[in-house]
């Protein structure tokens, strides 16, 4: 005889479950009478709300779950029975449960141990008598990969959510609406109509937070509390949003509590910060921090050319994927969280500047760290005992600008970011604070090296085309040709191409027309270099004038 099998009920024990204050403990359950454990069946039901705050309830009985019925039937009834836990969610292709036994809430995925301790607690097994739930059960649920009995988590946050229509949802707890489950942090007052004044008053009250850090400009400020609101809108939309890029000048300047700020005030506390050694992390450390689902990600004091294709998928994308370490099964996660990047003079890789928003702190005192006579000397103590207050301030802009319907205010469009851009761009400007897009573009020309190569190229060529006269274009022999000819020709173009050459050698005519196809079809100062001919013949290769998106032989 099974020494190990679970004791049957007794006839006469009562069964009450106490759910503490925190979700995350659960209580050991007494078994109940045979007579008050009922079969599931398969019959579609409403599924429990999801409680907020579990109180002591009277439980008179919970599902039994037979084992000698088919496999899916079984695995139905274990989705049902599972579906009565307020804290458990699918998210993505893994289960999930939401964890605050510590300070900080959390979610914590389901291994096939901790399913199946929740089996045990939210169902009776039974085979020829009470036993415990098999683990091959357990595990064939947390590998399912769909679980459509269970609720679905977009994300865990502790802070109140605001929706695209402008409902602030103060009550803890799963929202189904906005997929999300509030975990309260601190006591949060926004008007039901705030008005721009409100707005306005909201503003500054933040900007008074940072009226110490060494802004370069009054749009780099901007952008800060654009980086706020950043994730607080998150599921305002459903669009990217930019990674935000914090730089300074100087060590110790502020630039890393400028980010810990943010996500105190979003969070409640710090953020971790993540070592990146390389131009970018690589994409197993991206997955595991998104499927961790925080609101905040900080990679810290970045040293080398940063950006690559992992971040430029990364930002421009809803949801990243890759394969799991020593297995051929591909992981996905969702992209809810908001990145930010610290560094001093931060050097971008080209094709990540358009993807950014940019702040960079200007401090031109010797050693930064040792300044004094601050306005907030214990700054990050200050906002976590007034986070209530801080909080609600910038829930209160994004809350004013909708309910004011968000006018269109004539913005440049911001590609693969046009929702974020439509809601925290235009709520900064309809506050009148200065475009916080407007730091990007010293960004881009910082960053793109190649733009500043390319456009010498193309207007030595354009130099040595007039001087040829020959507006249809020149092929790269007949270009050396006349350079050989007329030493005091094309200047500008002659330099470049010395710095092709090997010690002094001449350049190679494929080399010069590799760079030439690097620059081509790009529009530099009105000017674009265009190949006319056949590739199997020699290429000509010519300047013409663009004009509104025309060209014409310049």
């Amino acid at each position: 005889m099974d020494q190990h099998r679970p004791t049957p009920p007794s006839p006469a024990t009562n069964v009450i479950r106490l759910h503490p204050q925190s979700p995350t403990r659960e209580t050991s359950e007494m078994t109940e009478a045979p007579a008050l454990v009922k079969e599931v069946d398969e019959t579609p039901h409403e599924p429990t709300p999801r409680l907020s705050s579990p109180k002591l309830s009277l439980v008179s009985s919970i599902p039994q779950i037979r084992l000698d019925q088919d496999l899916h039937v079984v695995l139905t009834q274990a989705m049902r029975a599972l579906s009565e836990d307020p804290c458990l969610f699918s998210k993505g292709d893994q289960l999930v449960r939401v964890v605050t036994d510590g300070e900080t809430p959390r979610l914590v995925p389901m291994c096939t141990a901790k399913l199946r301790e929740q089996l045990s607690i939210r169902a009776r097994w039974l085979k020829d008598d009470f036993v415990h739930p098999p683990g091959s059960i357990a595990s064939a649920l947390v590998r399912r990969g769909d679980w459509s009995s269970i609720p679905e988590l977009r994300a865990m946050t502790t802070f109140p959510v605001l929706s695209h229509q402008g409902d602030l949802r103060t009550q803890e707890g799963y929202d189904s609406k906005t997929r999300t489950f509030y975990v309260e942090g601190c006591s949060v007052s926004v008007a039901d109509e705030p008005t721009i004044e409100d707005a306005v008053a909201a503003c500054a009250c933040l900007l008074d937070l940072v009226s110490d850090f060494p802004f370069a400009e009054e749009a780099h400020r901007s952008a800060w509390l654009a980086a706020l609101l950043t994730p607080l809108s998150r599921f305002m939309h459903d669009g990217n949003t930019p990674l935000v890029v914090i730089q300074a000048n100087m060590p110790g300047s502020g630039k890393t509590t400028l980010a810990q700020l943010i996500a105190t005030i979003v969070t409640g506390s710090s953020v971790p910060a993540m070592a990146c050694e390389k131009s970018e992390p690589n994409r197993k450390e991206i997955l595991a921090k998104l499927r961790g689902a925080p609101s905040i990600a900080l990679l810290d004091n970045v040293v080398a050319r940063f950006g690559g294709p992992n971040l430029n998928t990364l930002i421009t994308s809803r949801s990243f994927e890759d394969r799991s370490l020593g297995h051929l099964k591909q992981l996905s996660a969702p992209n809810d969280t908001c990145w930010m990047v610290t560094g001093n003079r931060i050097s971008l890789a080209p094709d990540m500047a358009r993807r950014c928003l940019h702040l960079r702190l200007q401090c031109d005192v010797e050693k930064p760290h040792n300044r004094g006579g601050f306005r907030h000397p214990n700054l990050m103590q200050h906002v976590r005992e007034n986070r209530g207050e801080l909080l609600s301030s910038a829930l209160t802009i994004l809350k004013a600008y909708t309910m004011a319907g968000m006018p269109d205010l004539g913005l440049v469009p911001w590609g693969s970011f046009e929702e974020w851009s439509g809601i925290v761009r235009g709520a900064l400007v309809w506050c009148g604070l200065p475009d916080p897009a407007a730091t990007r573009d010293e960004l881009e020309e910082e960053a793109d090296e190649s733009a500043t190569e390319h456009a010498r190229l193309v207007e030595g060529w354009h130099q040595l085309q007039s001087g040829m006269a020959r507006e249809d274009g020149m092929t790269v022999k007949e270009a050396l040709d006349h350079l050989d000819r007329d030493p005091s020709a094309a200047p500008f173009l002659r330099e470049m191409l010395q710095g092709m050459g090997r010690a002094g050698s001449p350049p190679e005519s494929l080399k010069i027309a590799r760079r030439l196809r690097d620059a081509k079809d790009r529009n530099v100062g009105g000017k674009m270099l265009r190949s006319v001919g056949s590739p199997k013949e020699a290429l000509r290769w010519q300047v013409i004038r663009v004009e509104g998106g025309r060209g014409t032989a310049g």
